[in-house]
């Protein structure tokens, strides 16, 4: 018996092309176009199987059988393990960090990150990580002592920076690199910012330049870095969630510590996204509290993007990171 298809309109969306939409629905743009073919009058045929769809055209033809199959897609699991491939192209994050009290915004900070793995035989897990500039309240830092404390800071980028498997900071790769840079800079920054307060600030920073381990515990306290390399990766239970202790910044870049539970998305997302949600609350019993969505590629399930919100007392803070 002749197989009977029934057929449905897709809406045709600016920026589609013939491949995107076969592509899409994962079948070959011939098969795309025979299907819309079938069902309309000579001037609606689509006379290409590469390009872009004829102007006049808002809706295709297609079957309920594509739109079935990609619906499955869509639902398959995602197992009970997942780890980061490394990836040798460089990536763009932007982060955009947002500060309230009750309800009101107080300040705003955004920038973006370059990261990329190094490929180094004997080392599978070296990531570098450059930062671009910073800004607060959408400018860039004005008042003397602040464009000091962004210089110093700049000081440390690149930076490369061991992982373990979970996704963990293990340590600092080129720190005798970093110390190089600052010693240079250093001079720069003595003869350019005057006064006591200066100075005392740049022999501050000299002190922490020389001790890799106060490098690799400051980076617990910026946003970026402590969420970026929280432990979501590794084995989950048959309930997919994992109870953790985890430590986030608050206000004045304190740590505070946060019991976890760790959930893994239990399928993909339409987009072909892997889910895991955090939810936290603050471990001396204060009404602190934290939900953080993380969402992987499914190609090698590194980061596509991260949304956070920390609640403390009257003040809340927002966070996001985002793959450009």
């Amino acid at each position: 018996m002749m197989q009977k298809y029934e057929f449905i309109k897709y809406n045709v969306n600016e920026g589609d092309t013939i491949e995107s939409v076969a592509k899409h629905f994962d079948v070959s743009t011939s098969r795309l176009v025979l299907v819309h073919n079938l069902n309309v009058e000579i001037e609606d045929k689509i006379q290409s199987e590469f390009g872009n769809f004829p102007k006049h055209l808002t809706s295709i033809y297609i079957t309920t059988e594509m739109v079935r199959d990609i619906e499955k897609k869509s639902e398959r699991k995602t197992g009970y393990v997942i780890w980061a491939t490394a990836f040798y192209e460089k990536r763009k994050y932007g982060l955009s960090l947002e500060n309230f009290k009750n309800e009101d915004l107080i300040s705003k900070v955004h920038y973006e990150m370059e990261l990329v793995y190094i490929n180094k035989k004997s080392e599978f897990k070296i990531l570098e990580i450059n930062r671009k500039q910073l800004y607060t309240n959408n400018s860039q830092p004005d008042a003397v002592l602040e464009q000091l404390a962004d210089a110093i800071g700049q000081t440390i980028f690149p930076i490369q920076i061991n992982t373990e498997g979970n996704g963990k900071i293990n340590s600092i790769e080129n720190h005798d690199e970093i110390v190089e840079r600052w010693q240079a800079k250093k001079e720069k920054l003595s003869s350019y910012y005057q006064g006591e307060i200066a100075e005392k600030i740049i022999a501050k920073a000299t002190i922490y330049f020389n001790n890799p381990h106060a490098i690799t515990d400051s980076l617990a306290n910026n946003w970026f870095f402590n969420l970026v390399f929280q432990p979501i990766y590794g084995s989950y239970t048959t309930k997919k969630q994992v109870q953790n202790t985890s430590s986030f910044p608050i206000a004045g870049n304190n740590l505070l510590e946060f019991e976890t539970t760790q959930t893994l998305g239990d399928i993909y997302t339409k987009t072909n996204k892997i889910i895991v949600d955090i939810n936290a609350k603050a471990k001396d019993k204060s009404d602190a509290k934290a939900t953080i969505q993380y969402k992987l590629n499914d190609t090698d399930n590194s980061l596509f993007s991260v949304i956070g919100t920390m609640t403390v007392n009257e003040t809340k803070t927002k966070i996001e990171i985002y793959q450009q």
